[in-house]
Formats: C-alpha cells, structure tokens, sequence
C-alpha cells in the first residue's frame, strides 16, 4: 500500500523520527552513570562554566537562586578569595591530569578531622538528614555519596565529597538523569531574628518565618551561593539594622545566622530599670566586676546589643537579676580572662572571655566545645577546669558608679 502524498505518510514518518530520537535519548541516558554525573560537574566547576555547573546541582530556581545569581556569586569568588574560607573554589578551579569517583557508604563514615573531605562530608550528613525530613520522596530518589579525588598537574591531589540523587522529570531523565547535592556550593541557611522582625537578603524580603519560643522568629531553608550578602533588619519597635553578612563555603553545620540581639530596641533597657526600681528598692546588694573587660547588655540574653563596656574592680549596684533560659543554662563561659586552645585541630589561638560556648562532650576530663566567630562554627578541646558552666548562674541588672545600665551573667560579679 502507497501512502502518496497523504496526511497518514507524515503522521508515520513524524512517529519513526519521535521513535527513533527516544530510543537516542534513551542510550545517552542509560549511559549517563551517576560517576560520569559527577565526573561533569566537577569538571564544569574546574573550567569555570558555572551554567553548565548549575545544570547539574539539585535546586530550582527562586528569588534567592538562580542560574544568573549563581554564575555572579561564583565569578565574584574568584576575585575575593577571603570568601573562599577553605579554599574550596580555588582547589577545584586548579588545573587537573586526571580525577577518580567511588560510591561511599554514608552509614559507615567517621568524621574525624578538618580537612575539606571530611567537612563536606559532615555537610553532606546534616543536608541528607534535612532532605529526608522534609522532603518524603527524597529516600526514594536517592542514589548515594561519592568521594572525588582530583589529581592535579602540580603532582597534588584535592578530595571533595557529594551526593548524588535521580531525576524524576519526565525531561530529567533523558538529558539529566542524575543530580548533584553539594552543600560546599550550594548552602542552606536559616536566620534568627527577633518577632516581628522583617528580613531582606540582597533586597529580597524573606515570608513566612517560623515562631522560634515566645520571642523569636526562624526564617528557614534558605538555600544561597557562598559570598557576600546585605541584610536589612527592620522592626516596629526598634531602629532599623543593615550590615553585610557572609555565607562561606564552610560555615556551621546547620548554618544558623542568629541575628538576634543587633537591633537596638527603643524601650526594653529603660522597662527593666524602672520595673526593678518598683520591685527591688529595699533589696539592692553591691559588687565587684571580676574580669577584665565586661560587656553590659540591653537585655538578659547572649542575643542582647552591647550597652556599656566596664572593667575590672568597678563597684556596681545589683538592681535586679532574672534566671537564664533552659537553653542558656546548657551553655558556658570560660573561667578566665582568656585560653589558648587548638582552634579547630589546625592553629593556636587565644580565645577571649564573652561570648557563649556551647560543649558538645564530656570525654577524659576534657570538654569538645563549638564557639561560633563571624558567622562560622569552629571547635576545640578544653580541659574541664578552664570552662565555667552557666547552669548555676543568673543575669544580673547592674548600674555602675556612673549611672550607666546593663545586664551580665552573675559569674563576673563578686559580692561585696
């Protein structure tokens, strides 16, 4: 039978040509494994095609991430290295002889270290946790982790670590049948504020924020490129904030900006003396500052804006005190002016009093401790003697002999 010129002679040829390109993508996709996957995105990062990049990585497109977004942050990486805190975008981008790909158990892997590897790793744990919290599909989709080794021209070799997940769209599985889930590129964060407080990131409001306790909010799962960011806190109460914030390749696991604590709030220090004024007038005790350098704040909490600065054997007025939080009395200072610790296994480093430390074990009369530095976690180890624990502690409200006010732990204060 003839088809001539009919409409059913095109039908058939447009159906063996739909036929025979399926049967093509099929192949290229069957032949697609997930370590030729990897292979290419890594590939991509190390010459710098950050589109092709970005095709690979297991995200969709937002307001706060974009392929455009994610070529300008990674080509801005390139001329302010600071950003690259580990040196991860600079290792990646050096020139290469050869690189090897091999599937982890995820299960059985001991993070013991620092280096790049086992960091990404850890990263990787937090991130596949989240996801299959999160999301109830993911378990499903996931294919595995994959430690990469990039031997370089230099006789160096660089290790990194990713996950690896299939692509369930209909186009996915043809052109992208596996999908990259790297954390060191791609980080989720999430940021404390105080209620009611607005946030903008580059200019883009965040929504839906989380109610964190009575007085707080979470915006979570923000996923962003490493780099520099402008943040824009604003609150009815309170006068407006705006500073510059990194997100580094390396930050906390968890990857939590707590921004609390920054505004200054136009009434809560003056509420606080008035009403302890009112409820304490015949019951006021004196002191002595106990360290060198002690920083009053506005408010009773780790979060609360610097109010005063006061130094070492300062008389003070006790005007009123208040017990910490469950979540502060977990917490700890150190016991004197300063320690010279181990920071993060890799450099000395002499911490100075003040801020909160948070002990993660207990293990041969020594305490693992996280202190977080400009955004970034860090961890040392020290000995059990030279950290204060603040489950016995109070806030205290002090005026100094000046009529100056503020709030400190009551671990700084020796009673007169």
């Amino acid at each position: 039978m003839r088809f001539g010129n009919s409409p059913k002679r095109y039908l058939v040829f447009g159906f063996l040509v739909f036929a025979i390109a399926c049967i093509g993508l099929g192949v290229r996709a069957i032949s697609i494994t997930p370590e030729k996957a990897v292979e290419s995105y890594i590939m991509a990062l190390n010459e710098k095609d950050y589109d092709k990049a970005y095709s690979y990585l297991d995200i969709s497109n937002d307001k706060y991430i974009n392929k455009r977004k994610f070529s300008e942050k990674l080509k801005h990486l390139e001329e302010h290295a600071n950003i690259d805190n580990y040196g991860y975008f600079s290792k990646v981008a050096k020139p290469i002889k050869s690189l090897n790909v091999r599937q982890l158990n995820i299960n059985s892997l001991k993070l013991i270290g620092n280096n790049i590897d086992l960091i990404s790793v850890a990263a990787l744990k937090e991130e596949y946790l989240y996801k299959c919290a999160t999301d109830p599909h993911f378990k499903k989709d996931f294919w595995g982790i994959v430690n990469v080794i990039l031997y370089r021209t230099d006789n160096t070799k660089f290790i990194t670590t990713v996950a690896v997940k299939r692509n369930e769209s209909i186009l996915g599985m043809f052109f992208r049948p596996f999908l990259i889930i790297d954390p060191c590129v791609i980080k989720r964060i999430n940021i404390s504020v105080e209620k009611d407080t607005q946030v903008e990131l580059d200019g883009v409001k965040l929504v839906n924020p989380e109610e964190l306790g009575t007085d707080s909010w979470l915006y979570k799962a923000i996923y962003l490129v490493p780099g520099e960011y402008s943040v824009k806190l604003s609150n009815p109460n309170a006068e407006q904030w705006e500073k510059k914030i990194m997100v580094y390749s390396f930050p906390k696991l968890g990857s939590q900006y707590e921004l609390r604590g920054r505004m200054i709030f136009k009434s809560k220090l003056t509420e606080s003396i008035k009403l302890s004024e009112k409820e304490n007038a015949n019951n006021k005790k004196f002191g002595f500052i106990n360290t060198n350098r002690c920083m009053l704040r506005k408010e009773p909490s780790f979060r609360g804006s610097l109010a005063e600065v006061v130094k070492r054997n300062n008389k003070v007025k006790i005007m009123a005190k208040k017990e910490l939080s469950p979540e502060e009395k977990n917490r700890a200072i150190l016991e004197k002016d300063k320690l010279k610790i181990m920071l993060n296994g890799e450099k000395q480093y002499t911490l100075v009093d003040g801020g909160p430390i948070d002990i993660i074990e207990e293990k041969d009369g020594q305490y693992k401790c996280e202190v977080i530095m400009q955004g970034r976690s860090n961890f040392f180890l020290a000995p059990v003697n030279e950290i204060h624990r603040l489950n016995q502690d109070v806030w205290y409200l002090l005026e100094t002999e000046d009529g100056k006010h503020g709030w400190i732990i009551s671990k700084y204060v020796t009673l007169q």
